[in-house]
């Protein structure tokens, strides 16, 4: 079985990666991870600019 993630962000499934944004860490020094795709990257990132 394949594993499908979807962007933390929009919901939508990842066809390319963007990035994994990683939380601070808590009490028990756990961190969460998010996956971030290319769109979200940029538009987050570099709002100024235009989605790729």
């Amino acid at each position: 079985m394949a594993i499908k993630p979807k962007c933390d962000r929009c919901k939508k499934e990842l066809r390319k990666f963007g990035a994994i944004l990683l939380s601070p860490p808590n009490k028990s020094n756990t961190v969460k991870k998010f996956h971030i795709c290319v769109d979200c990257y940029h538009t987050f990132y570099f709002p100024n600019l235009r989605s790729r």
